[in-house]
């Protein structure tokens, strides 16, 4: 039995910001990395993580509609009751960030998925580079960043332990979840 996407990864609520750690030296933190590199807006091919959603869930959809897919089950609320965290009940090793005034703020995956452009877990830091030539890299996380156009203004965290990507996140460049 696969273990829930927050008791793999671990979380814990700080002030009013949900916190996702990383099973790696990395940590995700929904809504709160910058970038200013933006990738081409591309349709969402079927199947691909990005640029604007995974498996029918689009950022900026409201919960209400998040809800009725039925492919999600509550985990976790902010302390100030603004954002929440979500698992897919199918597969355990994703979730979904929340806004109540935002909609789907974030997306995690931590499985096969792939971006458009073919990058996924296991790819190296210097094929991230290279897919993505302007990502840019946070110094104290360590994690690639990078902007897509479109709406809502969205960006890939790509975390990043030992050379290779072991998570990525898909979410709004501005949240509410503070």
């Amino acid at each position: 039995m696969q273990k829930s996407f927050l008791s793999r990864v671990g979380y814990a609520v700080v002030g009013s910001a949900l916190i996702v750690a990383g099973v790696g030296a990395g940590a995700a933190q929904a809504g709160t990395a910058t970038a200013t590199q933006t990738t081409s807006t591309t349709a969402q091919a079927k199947g691909t993580f990005g640029p604007r959603g995974f498996d029918g869930i689009k950022l900026g959809m409201s919960l209400k509609k998040v809800k009725a897919t039925g492919k999600i089950t509550h985990e976790a609320v902010t302390e100030n009751g603004k954002c929440s965290l979500w698992e897919w009940k199918k597969h355990p090793d994703r979730g979904v960030f929340t806004s109540k005034k935002l909609g789907v703020i974030g997306i995690v995956v931590a499985a096969k998925e792939r971006t458009p452009q073919g990058v996924g877990l296991g790819t190296t830091k210097a094929k991230l580079k290279k897919i993505y030539p302007k990502i840019k890299f946070d110094k104290l996380s360590g994690q690639g960043i990078l902007k897509v156009g479109g709406k809502p203004k969205a960006k890939y965290v790509f975390d990043i332990e030992d050379g290779r990507i072991y998570q990525m996140n898909l979410g709004v460049v501005k949240d509410d979840c503070n």
